[in-house]
């Protein structure tokens, strides 16, 4: 294991001149940006970089909508790049990392700093950037390779599609509106919606499995609150995988409730939580992360019972018995009823 060479660059043309130098020797380039513009093309050629047969992995941010699809597309023609784009929604905080790293055949460099991926970040802005290079297997490389798979891989990370598109241009519309009309904040809100609600059809098509997780209003309340979801048994909380999406079933009448996924790894914590329940405190728990939370519900058993017919009075009673997998048809159909009520009715971001 050897040790790392550091140096500072005060400035984007430095930085832009000193990447374009590595290039030349690098097999591939990772790169993860809070914001990605075309413009960053006249500064570095790495279209060309592509087309010489070399790998690039391009993720960039889609806060404030900034980030431009046209180039995340264009780099994608040369059949050498694997971009996608990473949501930060409704956490609170924004995707703002700026990595560079480049694999040559003797040393591995890292880019961190200030530089988004465009030309004011390669060559006109006043940035501050550092360079590493060293042995893959220096701590210092190690850690920002780690840290770039990690993101490249989350459950927030999404590839381009033509539906990613045309929402994001509806983002884009909305973010114009807010910024004409800053007092009209439900169009900020609609936004964040939006942009939720296309994150969750992307890991529904990428899911092991798709669930339905029944719940009393209090349990929900919980669930919400610390973002987590509970089972007795460590075997029960393993039959769900990172990034399986569910629909909440809350019972007393409010119904369809919520649209998530599950994030990270199972665990194991006694911490009383669910207090209210008779069963226990469910220490076999997993993160959870709701798309969108409709206010009022939506009656899932209204929903179903077109795809039910001929069916025994008693069906939906055996329905939400308990948490289970939902068929293909049955998720289809709630999530098409879910992102009308999402349009029409008043949603909390999750």
């Amino acid at each position: 294991m050897g040790a790392a060479a550091a140096r500072v660059l005060g400035d984007a043309k430095e930085f832009g001149k000193s990447l374009i130098e590595d290039l030349k020797a690098a097999r591939s380039m990772s790169v993860a940006v809070a914001f990605a513009k075309e413009s960053a093309l006249e500064a570095v050629d790495v279209e060309g970089f592509c087309r010489t047969g070399r790998s690039l992995k391009l993720l960039a941010g889609t806060d404030f909508a900034l980030t431009e699809l046209t180039l995340l597309r264009r780099l994608g023609r040369t059949e050498r790049a694997d971009c996608r784009v990473y949501h930060s929604i409704g956490r609170n905080r924004v995707f703002h990392p700026k990595l560079y790293v480049l694999d040559k055949d003797a040393s591995r460099v890292v880019y961190v700093g200030s530089s988004n991926f465009t030309f004011g970040g390669l060559a006109g802005n006043i940035e501050a950037n550092v360079r590493l290079e060293g042995p893959a297997d220096a701590p210092e490389i190690r850690d920002a390779t780690d840290l770039f798979r990690a993101l490249f891989d989350s459950e927030f990370a999404t590839a381009l599609s033509d539906d990613f598109e045309q929402r994001y241009q509806e983002l884009q519309r909305n973010l114009r509106a807010v910024q004409r009309y800053p007092t009209v904040v439900e169009n900020a809100q609609q936004m964040v919606v939006a942009e939720s609600l296309l994150v969750g059809a992307y890991r529904a098509q990428k899911s092991n499995q798709r669930w339905l997780l029944v719940v009393s209003p209090e349990n929900f309340a919980t669930c919400m609150q610390h973002g987590v979801w509970g089972r007795m048994r460590e075997q029960e909380i393993r039959a769900y995988s990172r990034g399986d999406v569910f629909f909440m079933h809350v019972t007393g009448g409010r119904g369809l409730a919520a649209f998530g996924m599950f994030v990270e790894e199972p665990y194991h914590d006694d911490t009383p939580l669910w207090s209210s329940d008779p069963r226990g405190v469910f220490p076999w728990r997993v993160k959870i992360h709701p798309f969108a939370v409709l206010t009022g519900g939506l009656t899932t058993k209204q929903v179903l019972a077109p795809l039910r017919a001929g069916a025994r009075p008693n069906w939906f009673h055996g329905f939400i018995q308990q948490s289970h997998t939902l068929q293909d048809q049955d998720f289809a159909a709630l999530k098409g009823a879910f992102e009308v009520a999402a349009r029409t009715q008043i949603v909390a971001p999750g």
